[in-house]
């Protein structure tokens, strides 16, 4: 425990002290124990230049990660993550273990932007240099797709190297502009290294298989349940997932805590809604002091890990990494070579590459893992052969009208939205984010490829879950998640630990991510923790898989807008969302301040027929509340500006929240009769049922509660000692950059009519 934060609490902190110790002194046993009982396992039988980019050495001005798509003969085009490496230049790989049979598989070929222009192509060569110094040419090619037009695309490379096995080489990725060493003319020779991947038998280690369960914890971005075979898809492939089903329980109904990515993860990981612990948009740090799930395991002696794929996950802007010995994201050197951090992401070949590199060097300990991968995320290209694997046809084919009425952001720069505008057809982007999906079950693949490789299989506890879904055209919202209609919080969750859970279980049961922490640490054994006890407000769901009896939990659940814009809440029947404010996104879909709309659950899963519509309170109020934001707003001037008047806002929103007053059945019976937006409620399927009325109060009431939430210090002062926190210690306020600007723009924020 870090005495620095937390209070003497008497049994409470010597009962974690307890735990703690033991579970070292089994660590440092087992570790002894590894090498008198001759068990070995496989390590090294992979390495991944583009997840080793960051720590290579580099010589030249222009290297750095990319994302390129180029043309393909077969696909119409292909997109590969790699190197891109301006000619002349070098990438050293030092100290890469190269076991037998060793096979480099890779991509080559030259941006698009430089066949037209003047230059005299790329020569691309691998060396190896050996232990004793002696170099090895693996490869060598030169393309010229100015002159050569079948040049003009991804080429394939797969070079075997007989002559290198059971050593540690240095592999140097070189590109010279022009056919040989002598050429000089550096324009445009834009190379590109395509996925670069060395394979090998890898080489032996010793370990002690362990008693103790780790935990890998995957949250996949941007993934809606449905678009899984587990959850009743039948025409996206998911092989792996559906296996950790059909091996594991699934639940059925799992609800995001919000429809946007830090929120969402720091629910998931604090066990709090994020109107509770702050976080209500990308670009809002993690409370510094707030209690979160990796500690539970560093005060158990095990190690930690976690790799994350997009920038607003990021430790070092975040603070995301609390906790973690390794948190491994995107790299900020990168930044300081001009690409830029606040549009960065990375692939999930790179990040299951990342994970699988720590497994293999903390294998013999008991470790938790957070693996975060991002690519069903828009926009939609899934990488290599996977590429319209579900679509055929051309997209771009103006006979198509499907895409004739969509509207985005109006944020949006042109630039942002190229990878839209050529396309014709709808389905062709629902088929794609499919074929992402796919993508991701391929790594996934590949992580329990590595789990059973390192026989960490039948004790590591794996949890799927996903931030938030999307909309490919739903709702009128077109590739993003927004709002908070199933198609935005429906997501997976599966949990899987051979021998120990039961198989092909699946649970109905409406869940929350606030649940996922309180059942891992039930599954490990932690369950009685005292701080997790305290602060954790979901709840574990180890009961429903245990007992048949278990009855579901009688909960009425939620999901938070971002930036209090609206909240979403449920029942098992219907579901309430209540518009805190106006919130513009675009032409046709945006928020209006007090607006509540109702769902039949049952009878309207994908939300399309509202049941009711009406605003909740007096027009007049409404419009004296406008008027005083719009006073507000142009009382704020000076320096940071937009952002001050973006903070009063939101405070004057939350205040205003919580001094609504819950209608009574009679005032609910008037509004929803009278209606609005052209939706009334039918009296003789929903308002005779004496069942009604008061299940929308009961919503509503948990709504507004949701809203307003106690303080973190009054949540947090039984377990941390206030008084020596520094100051913003407990509290998350927005980091304003250029993405935050953006959002705040399409909601209408920032300007002086509020």
């Amino acid at each position: 425990m870090n005495a620095r934060y937390y209070a003497p609490k008497g049994l409470c902190i010597i009962a974690l002290l307890i735990v703690s110790y033991g579970c070292s002194k089994k660590v440092e046993e087992k570790r002894v124990d590894a090498f008198q009982n001759g068990a070995q396992v496989v390590v090294d039988t992979e390495f991944d230049f583009v997840y080793a980019l960051d720590q290579a050495e580099l010589v030249g001005d222009y290297i750095n990660p990319d994302w390129v798509t180029m043309p393909d003969p077969d696909f119409g085009e292909k997109t590969y993550w790699g190197i891109f490496e301006h000619a002349p230049a070098q990438i050293h790989f030092k100290d890469v273990y190269v076991g037998e049979n060793a096979e480099l598989d890779f991509q080559i070929g030259i941006l698009p932007g430089a066949w037209q222009n003047e230059g005299d192509g790329v020569r691309f060569e691998i060396i190896a240099t050996l232990p004793d110094g002696n170099d090895i040419q693996c490869f060598s090619r030169y393309i010229d797709p100015k002159k050569n037009e079948d040049e003009r695309r991804w080429i394939p490379q797969k070079v075997a190297l007989p002559q290198i096995s059971n050593a540690a080489v240095t592999f140097s990725f070189v590109t010279h502009p022009g056919e040989n060493a002598f050429s000089n003319n550096k324009d445009s020779d834009w190379a590109i290294w395509g996925s670069p991947v060395l394979r090998s038998s890898g080489r032996k280690t010793p370990y002690q298989k362990s008693t103790e369960t780790n935990v890998i914890l995957v949250t996949i971005d941007t993934c809606r349940a449905d678009y899984l075979g587990c959850y009743g898809n039948d025409w996206i492939d998911t092989p792996n997932l559906d296996r950790l089903a059909e091996e594991g329980v699934l639940f059925e109904n799992l609800f995001a805590a919000s429809s946007t990515t830090s929120p969402s993860h720091v629910s998931i990981l604090t066990s709090m809604q994020p109107n509770q612990h702050g976080v209500i948009n990308n670009g809002y740090p993690f409370p510094k002091a707030l209690p979160r799930l990796p500690q539970f395991f560093v005060e158990n002696g095990c190690k930690t890990g976690a790799v994350v794929s997009v920038y607003h996950l990021n430790d070092a802007y975040y603070g995301f990494g609390k906790w973690f010995d390794w948190f491994n994201n995107l790299a900020l050197k990168w930044t300081e070579k001009g690409a830029n951090l606040f549009s960065s992401t990375r692939g999930g070949r790179a990040s299951v590459s990342a994970a699988i590199d720590w497994l293999e060097q903390v294998h013999n300990n008991s470790f938790f893992l957070w693996l975060h991968v991002y690519d069903p995320h828009a926009p939609y290209f899934a990488e290599g052969d996977l590429h319209k694997k579900y679509y055929t046809g051309d997209p771009k084919n103006p006979a198509h009208h499907s895409m004739d009425g969509a509207v985005y952001q109006k944020s949006k720069s042109p630039e942002s939205l190229a990878w839209i505008d050529s396309f014709k057809d709808l389905e062709y982007f629902r088929r794609e984010y499919g074929a992402e999906i796919t993508f991701v079950d391929s790594q996934i693949g590949r992580l329990l490829g590595a789990l059973e490789r390192l026989d960490l299989h039948e004790n590591t506890l794996l949890v799927i879950t996903a931030d938030h879904g999307e909309n490919v055209g739903e709702h009128d919202i077109y590739f993003d998640h927004w709002m908070l209609h199933n198609t935005d919080i429906h997501v997976p969750l599966i949990f899987w630990l051979p021998k120990s859970l039961p198989q092909g279980k699946r649970i109905a049961a409406d869940v929350s991510h606030i649940d996922i922490a309180p059942t891992i640490l039930d599954v490990i054994g932690d369950r009685k923790n005292p701080v997790a006890d305290e602060i954790f407000d979901g709840i574990s769901l180890k009961p429903l898989w245990e007992n048949e009896q278990q009855a579901a939990p009688n909960r009425i659940l939620t999901s938070n807008g971002l930036l209090y814009t609206e909240m979403a809440g449920w029942n098992d029947r219907f579901k309430v969302i209540w518009e805190l404010r106006d919130a513009p996104y675009h032409d046709r879909a945006g928020l209006l301040m007090d607006r509540v709309w109702i769902f039949d659950r049952l009878n309207d899963p994908g939300e399309i027929n509202p049941i009711a519509c009406f605003y909740w309170g007096d027009e007049s109020e409404r419009s004296d509340f406008e008027k005083t934001l719009r006073r507000e707003m142009m009382s704020i001037e000076g320096e940071n500006r937009q952002e001050r008047q973006l903070l009063r806002k939101m405070e004057l929103i939350k205040e205003r929240a919580c001094q609504k007053t819950i209608p009574n059945e009679s005032q609910l019976r008037q509004w929803a009769a009278q209606g609005a937006h052209g939706v009334k409620l039918d009296a003789t399927r929903y308002a005779d049922d004496p069942q009604f009325f008061p299940a929308i109060q009961a919503i509503l009431e948990a709504m507004k509660a949701g809203v307003c939430t106690p303080s973190l210090e009054d949540r947090l002062k039984n377990i941390i000692d206030i008084s020596v926190l520094e100051n913003g210690q407990l509290d998350s306020a927005p980091i304003f950059d250029k993405t935050l600007q953006e959002i705040q723009r399409s909601l209408g924020y920032g300007n002086a009519a509020g």
